[in-house]
């Protein structure tokens, strides 16, 4: 199930977006290295993600827990 407009930013900054309608985004991170992604939708539990980001495209499909 695609959530749309979930809340997703990096951990320790303000930048971030939100998904559309299918529940797709995209994220830029200017730095290389180890990069925490957060994500957030009413009704769900938050989702943390780390990456190592090498500079290139990285794809995260991430299923979210209902917060009960």
């Amino acid at each position: 199930m695609a959530l749309p407009f979930a809340a997703i930013y990096i951990e320790g900054t303000t930048y971030g977006t939100v998904s559309n309608a299918d529940g797709y985004y995209e994220l830029e991170i200017a730095k290389n290295g180890r990069t925490i992604i957060n994500f957030q939708y009413v009704g769900f539990k938050n989702f943390q993600a780390t990456i190592d980001y090498k500079g290139v495209p990285v794809t995260l499909n991430v299923t979210m827990a209902a917060d009960q």
